[in-house]
């Protein structure tokens, strides 16, 4: 029995000794990714038909496309190591990884594990944004990159940038292997504040340049107090035409001072220096300006200048002149450049304006012989051209107004020998020497259509003074009243016409209704009447001066601006301004002549206006 007993004891040893090795065997190996320090093994990306592995660098992962270019509905595939979870994005289908660039992952303690996301695509040609770079500027300077998008944006600096000759260049590096270049990189903003840019990769690759002149435009019309009154001229819903109109302008620069320290006499009489217009009684600062004026008018035998009545244009402003409230209705017309086509119409015996039917018509200057000297070159023709009448009167290059390919352009033109040519813009009165400006002028005034103004506010973003006008004027003659010369007037009862370019690409016409004596029932109205000269504190009339239009295009961001006439006293009717838009006038006939010895002028919405020519807009 107990052999028995002791057989069986070791029989359970075994026994058990076999079931310890059995468990032994079963074991299983550790497992390798337990250990794993990185959350995945490989990551694919599925866009646009196209699946792509990524590639680790650091926390970065680049996914390498050959097509795929829209990466808002992703479709990821992850190969995870244990303990690890993928928390962002929070499902692995129609994922928008162009906004969101980024992985989260979290490991076994619940620590965040960020991975950025880039992507490199032959639909995507440029790599590397810091290697773009606009001419005459550094590295990635004023330009940016944004490839998901397809966009180059480019910040417009006027002082460092030709607004119509702007060149991106491709540094070493910029681009993908194999890209193949447009011949021209050369962009004009007047072409549109957005074009194409297209790059050859296997196929075209097309990006958008945007160019940003938000710097250039401080206000907008609705900061003014205008109002949108398109709805008055059964305009399409898509129409490139729109009109804004006010009846005041709030805290603009005064064409008055506050004391009257000249002579009102509107008289020749030469022992007491003249008041044109309104009086500005502000004494220059003296230097060049007061010097140049006297020898000037000295030179003619006038009066010793020394006031800046006429002379206070936008670019002479002081930064502490007084403001006041002004009242009148005045209308802009912003029309969409690249939507429409600009030309002119004019003959040597006028052109009837009641005759024209374009989408937008504005009379230019007068054909009125007394004050219609102007140079009108239309389609290759050139009529009115001035002729020498003698020294003081011939006049050689002045401030113009062209187009040419449907577009509008400014400049100074002088024709010679039935050419027009195109005078440089000189900056500094004191070194021109204006018959070799004309004499050596060669470079050929590319234009369709071309005509003289009645005076030049704004060239190129500056805002012009007494010596830039002077400059850049063959006569020297500053008017306050007629066309020849530079056609400026002080007072508030004329009618004007301004056109001109702003910086986001659109033509732009003003026109102001003329003033008058009818002010005591407008509220808040300074009766400052002294004997028909007007000055003091807050004085408030009704009509705008050339110059408070002049000041308010610079602030609404015109890059260009000229007056293409301004109505004349009784004596000298030589100008109409009126502007159509949808074959109605912008103004009624009341509005346009509430002064009676001008009231006959006007009737049937402008259809009497003989003017010497007009500038029209239609739609492409």
């Amino acid at each position: 029995m107990k052999q028995i007993f002791r057989w069986m004891g070791m029989v359970a040893v075994v026994l058990s000794c076999a079931m310890f090795a059995s468990c032994n065997d079963n074991k299983p190996e550790p497992d390798p990714d337990d250990d794993a320090t990185v959350p995945f093994k490989t990551i694919t990306l599925s866009c646009d038909g196209e699946t792509a592995t990524g590639v680790v660098d650091g926390q970065n992962v680049t996914f390498v496309f050959n097509q795929a270019e829209d990466f808002t509905s992703a479709t990821i595939a992850a190969d995870l190591n244990n303990g690890y979870t993928m928390t962002y994005p929070t499902t692995l289908t129609g994922v928008d990884l162009a906004s969101t660039p980024v992985f989260n992952f979290t490991d076994k303690n619940n620590k965040v594990i960020k991975y950025y996301i880039s992507f490199v695509s032959n639909a995507f040609p440029i790599a590397n944004a810091a290697k773009l770079q606009i001419e005459g500027l550094g590295e990635a300077e004023n330009i940016t990159l944004d490839n998901a998008q397809k966009l180059i944006t480019i910040k417009y600096d006027r002082d460092r940038m030709d607004y119509d000759n702007i060149v991106i260049n491709f540094l070493d590096g910029a681009l993908l292997d194999g890209v193949q270049l447009p011949e021209n990189l050369a962009f004009a903003i007047s072409d549109g504040l957005e074009q194409q840019l297209v790059l050859n990769l296997n196929g075209e690759r097309v990006y958008t340049v945007k160019f940003d002149v938000s710097a250039y435009q401080k206000k907008q019309v609705s900061e003014y107090g205008f109002t949108d009154e398109s709805f008055k001229y059964n305009l399409d819903a898509d129409s490139p035409v729109k009109v804004y109109a006010t009846t005041a302008l709030p805290n603009i620069p005064v064409n008055v001072a506050s004391s009257t320290q000249c002579t009102p006499d509107w008289s020749w009489n030469f022992t007491a220096p003249i008041c044109y217009g309104v009086p500005n009684a502000r004494y220059w600062d003296g230097g060049i300006y007061r010097e140049d004026v006297n020898d000037l008018y000295a030179s003619q035998g006038w009066f010793d200048w020394t006031y800046d009545d006429i002379f206070t244009f936008p670019g002479d402003w002081k930064d502490d002149r007084e403001i006041c409230n002004t009242y009148g209705r005045l209308v802009i017309v912003l029309i969409d450049q690249e939507k429409v086509n600009v030309g002119m119409k004019g003959a040597s015996a006028g052109v009837k304006f009641g005759s024209c039917n374009n989408l937008v018509v504005a009379t230019g200057l007068s054909n009125s012989a007394t004050f219609g000297h102007y140079l009108l070159n239309i389609g290759g023709q050139s009529l009115n051209e001035l002729v020498a009448e003698g020294s003081d009167s011939y006049v050689a290059y002045r401030a113009s107004i062209g187009t040419k390919g449907g577009k509008v352009k400014f400049g100074v033109v002088a024709p010679k020998n039935g050419t027009n040519y195109e005078i440089p813009f000189q900056n500094d009165y004191q070194s021109v020497n204006k018959k070799n400006l004309y004499d050596n002028a060669d470079k050929t005034w590319e234009a369709d259509n071309t005509a003289w103004v009645a005076a030049m506010g704004i060239h190129e973003g500056k805002t012009l003074s007494i010596n830039d006008i002077v400059a850049n004027d063959w006569t020297n003659y500053i008017s306050d009243m007629g066309v020849l010369g530079m056609g400026w007037g002080d007072g508030f009862y004329w009618a004007r016409t301004i056109v001109g370019t702003t910086y986001d690409n659109k033509i732009a016409i003003m026109i102001n209704a003329p003033g008058g004596d009818n002010w005591e029932s407008i509220d808040g109205y300074v009766n400052v009447d002294n004997g028909g000269y007007y000055s003091g504190v807050g004085f408030n009339f009704t009509g705008y001066s050339l110059k408070q239009m002049f000041w308010l295009a610079s602030q609404l961001g015109w890059k260009d601006a000229v007056c293409l006439g301004q109505s004349e006293n009784a004596e000298a009717p030589g100008y109409t301004g009126c502007v159509k838009v949808n074959g109605v006038s912008v103004f009624t006939d009341a509005e346009l002549a509430p002064i009676s010895w001008d009231a006959g002028k006007y009737a049937n919405n402008g259809a009497d206006i003989n003017a010497g020519y007009v500038l029209t807009i239609d739609k492409k």
